[in-house]
C-alpha cells in the first residue's frame, strides 16, 4: 500500500494520518483473537472479573504467528517508511489492555500537563530518537464510553529541532502551546500513524468492555534513540530472520547483557582517554546490568551507571551524552557481555577542561587524546584496555545519522538538556 500525496501531506502537517483499509478483515479478526488468547496465556485473566489497570504484551509474545505477522506487515511498513522518509527499526513492541474502570493516559513528565503528554523524551530508549512514529491499531471501536485516543493537531511542530554539530538538540512543546485535542474516531483495525513528537491523551474507560491495541514504535535507521536502543532478544530476531522475513526490522537485538557502559569524551576527530590501574589507557566507564531486564523497560539506558563513576575519574559528568553504540566486551570469567558507549561532542559545547584542570585529589587519573588511527594503533600494541575504541570513534564520527540528546532519567527531570 502507497500512501497518497494527500495523506502523507496530512501527516505533516498535522502529525498523524488515519489509514481506514490497511487491515482485511481476516488480518483484522487474526489478530484480535491472538492478541487475547495471548492474554489468557500470559495474564491467565477472566475478562469479566479483571481487575482495572494496564496489562501488556511485549516481545514474549513474538514466536505467536497470529500475533508476530503484524511486525513486518508488508503494508504497514510500506506506510510507516513513506512517513519517515527513511527504512524503519522497531523501537518497541507492545499491547495494552484495559478492563472497565481504567484509567487514562498519565500526564507528561514536564509536569506542563496532567493528562496528556509527548512521548518524546530523552531518558526513553523508546522515545529519544529524533524520526519515529507510533503505529496504533485499536482492536476494538474507541468510543466514547471506552475512552478514545484524542491527539492535538500540528503540535509535533511545536517541538523545535536545533541541530548543532553532531548532536540536535530538542526544545519540547509545553502544554500551553497546544490546539485542542480532537479524536480521530478510531475503529477496530484502523492504523493510526502518529509523529513522535505529537502530544495525545485517552480517557477513563467507563464501558463494560475491554479496550486493547497495539501500540509499537518504528524509528529511522539513521536516527538512533540518543540514550541507546532497547535491544530485543536474539529469540525475537530470529522469528523473523528464520522464516526469511524483515528481520531488518529487529536490527537491535542481543541476548547478551549491557556489562559495561563507556563514555567517550570527543573532540575534533580525538577521543579522551584515561590510565587505567594496570597502566593502559582506557575510556571512562563503569560497570552496568547484571542481570537480566525486564522486557519493556527503560533498562537499556545505562546513563546513569556513568553518571555514578565518571566523576571520579573526570572530575564531573556532563549532563547529556548521546548513544553511540554497542561493541562486544572481551570474554571474562563471567562471559561475554556489551558495552554501551555513549559520546559527548566537547568541541561543541566545551565541558571537560575546566574538570581536568582542577585540584585532583578525587581519585582523576593521567589522561591523554587519541584520534581513531592512534587507537587503532594503541589497541594492537597492548597499549588501550577497549578494543572497540577506535571502532567507536569512527562511529561516533558518522556524518549520516541524526543524533539527540540522552540523560539518564533522574537528571532528565531534574535538570533537563
Amino acid at each position: 500500500m502507497s500512501l497518497t500525496p494527500a495523506q502523507l501531506a496530512e501527516f505533516d502537517d498535522a502529525g498523524f494520518v488515519v489509514l481506514r483499509d490497511l487491515l482485511s478483515t481476516v488480518e483484522k479478526r487474526r489478530l484480535q483473537e491472538g492478541v487475547l488468547q495471548e492474554y489468557q496465556r500470559q495474564h491467565g485473566f477472566d475478562a469479566s472479573s479483571l481487575a482495572a489497570g494496564k496489562y501488556s504484551l511485549t516481545e514474549a509474545s513474538m514466536p505467536v504467528a497470529d500475533v508476530n505477522f503484524i511486525v513486518d506487515h508488508a503494508d504497514l511498513i510500506a506506510a510507516i517508511e513513506q512517513v519517515l522518509r527513511a527504512a524503519a527499526r522497531v523501537m518497541s513492541f507492545v499491547f495494552y489492555l484495559k478492563p472497565p474502570g481504567s484509567t487514562g493516559t498519565v500526564g507528561d513528565y514536564r509536569g506542563t500537563h496532567d493528562g496528556a503528554h509527548c512521548d518524546y523524551k530523552p531518558f526513553r530508549p523508546v522515545g529519544s530518537s529524533l524520526n519515529w512514529i507510533f503505529a496504533i491499531i485499536p482492536l476494538v471501536d474507541y468510543t466514547p464510553d471506552i475512552g478514545p485516543l484524542t491527539v492535538s493537531p500540528g503540535s509535533h511542530r511545536l517541538t523545535l529541532l536545533r541541530p548543532a554539530g553532531r548532536v540536535t538538540r530538542v526544545d519540547r512543546a509545553t502544554a500551553d502551546q497546544l490546539a485542542p485535542f480532537v479524536d480521530p474516531e478510531l475503529r477496530a483495525g484502523d492504523v493510526l500513524l502518529m509523529h513522535g513528537f505529537m502530544w495525545h491523551a485517552a480517557s477513563l474507560n467507563r464501558s463494560k468492555r475491554l479496550r486493547y491495541g497495539l501500540y509499537s514504535k518504528y524509528m529511522a535507521a539513521e536516527a538512533p534513540p540518543a540514550c541507546g536502543p532497547y535491544l530485543f532478544t536474539d529469540r525475537s530476531w530470529r522469528v523473523l530472520a528464520d522464516a526469511e522475513r524483515r528481520a531488518d526490522l529487529l536490527a537491535n537485538h542481543s541476548d547478551l547483557l549491557v556489562t559495561d557502559t563507556r563514555l567517550m569524551v570527543a573532540r575534533h576527530g580525538q577521543a579522551l582517554l584515561i590510565e587505567s590501574d594496570d597502566g593502559r589507557w582506557g575510556l571512562p566507564g563503569a560497570s552496568a546490568q547484571t542481570s537480566r531486564k525486564r522486557p519493556a523497560t527503560d533498562a537499556d539506558n545505562v546513563i546513569a551507571h556513568l553518571e555514578e563513576a565518571v566523576p571520579g575519574q573526570l572530575g564531573g559528568t556532563p549532563r547529556w551524552m548521546s548513544y553511540a553504540g554497542d561493541f562486544a566486551t572481551q570474554a571474562s570469567a563471567d562471559g561475554a557481555g556489551l558495552s554501551r558507549v555513549y559520546a559527548y561532542p566537547d568541541e561543541e559545547d566545551p565541558w571537560v577542561d575546566s574538570h581536568l584542570a582542577a585540584p585532583s585529589g578525587n581519585g582523576r587519573r593521567r589522561h591523554r587524546w587519541m584520534d581513531a588511527a592512534e587507537l587503532d594503533a594503541a589497541v594492537a600494541a597492548g597499549n588501550v584496555r577497549e578494543p572497540f575504541a577506535a571502532e567507536a570513534l569512527d562511529t561516533w564520527l558518522r556524518d549520516d545519522l541524526v543524533r539527540g540528546v540522552g540523560q539518564s532519567s533522574a537528571t532528565a527531570h531534574r535538570d533537563p538538556a
